[in-house]
């Protein structure tokens, strides 16, 4: 294979902050966490934490979130 990189899968846990309303905590499987306050900057975050801290660069990190609403984000959706 010339000239083709394969993404590493990173999963990802995000469960709410008990501390912060609106944030978001993303457990990084195996490697650590990092924060959110927009579902939709998650995947942007993590991507982050992973280059700086050179796990992995940025544009080579796949990310699949899952999602731990609780009673209290489905309600206010």
């Amino acid at each position: 294979m010339t000239g083709t990189v394969e993404a590493t899968i990173y999963t990802v846990d995000a469960v709410p902050d008990e501390g912060v309303e609106d944030m978001w905590e993303l457990h990084i499987d195996g490697i650590g966490c990092t924060q959110t306050v927009t579902t939709v900057k998650a995947k942007h975050m993590v991507r982050d934490y992973l280059d700086v801290m050179d796990i992995c660069p940025y544009d080579d990190a796949d990310v699949v979130i899952r999602w731990h609403f609780t009673d209290d984000e489905i309600n206010r959706q």
